[in-house]
């Protein structure tokens, strides 16, 4: 199993005001570093800039900041949760209700137990009706005290299976937000996903 970088991240779902977000403005307010890069998106030339400094991409979606890490180490985990409350903490009024910590993985050779996943039983059927079955998705809600666990599991046509865990919490506000980010430590978080996945499909990193 690897770790598939480009999903995880932290995601704050909210209003925002990108047009705050300048480099100048995020060297003053959000990180140490003086140097930040600025991308813009080619095919669509409204949308909002990303922008990278600390190994973490931070771009917006519509209705979502979203923190990438680009490391799965614990100094750039870190660094991502840090730069997430700073964001809180600068932004206090910012209408925000969810927030999620999410990481996803990548299977090359899932063990019998996460195959027998996928082991639906319309699948032969659909086989014998001439279907080409290209991809097959289970997905689970999961309850842990406030928070929710999204599971989702998918299988592709190559027999690689992709996982994702969605460590969720939705809030009234971005003082809650910030209470749940710091509520948790991203490696920590990263390290629970391994051992679950491990005891649930008989996963191990590679």
């Amino acid at each position: 199993m690897k770790a598939y970088l480009e999903g995880w991240s932290i995601v704050l779902a909210g209003y925002w005001n990108h047009y705050i977000f300048s480099p100048e403005w995020i060297t003053d307010k959000l990180t140490k570093s003086t140097k930040v890069s600025v991308e813009f998106p080619i095919n669509t030339p409204f949308s909002p800039p990303r922008y990278r400094f600390d190994n973490v991409i931070m771009q917006f979606s519509v209705g979502e900041l979203i923190l990438h890490p680009e490391a799965s180490d614990d100094t750039t985990l870190e660094t991502l949760k840090n730069l997430a409350g700073n964001i809180l903490t600068e932004l206090p009024h910012t209408p925000i209700h969810a927030a999620g910590i999410n990481f996803v993985f990548v299977e090359d050779d899932p063990s019998e137990l996460l195959l027998n996943i996928f082991d639906i039983s319309d699948r032969e059927s659909l086989s014998t009706k001439g279907f080409r079955i290209k991809s097959t998705k289970v997905e689970r809600m999961l309850t842990l005290g406030e928070q929710t666990l999204n599971l989702l599991l998918q299988l592709k046509e190559n027999n690689q299976a992709y996982i994702s865990l969605n460590f969720h919490m939705d809030v009234r506000d971005s003082g809650k937000a910030k209470e749940f980010i710091e509520a948790n430590s991203i490696s920590g978080l990263r390290d629970r996903a391994y051992k679950i996945l491990d005891e649930l499909y008989d996963t191990s990193l590679s």
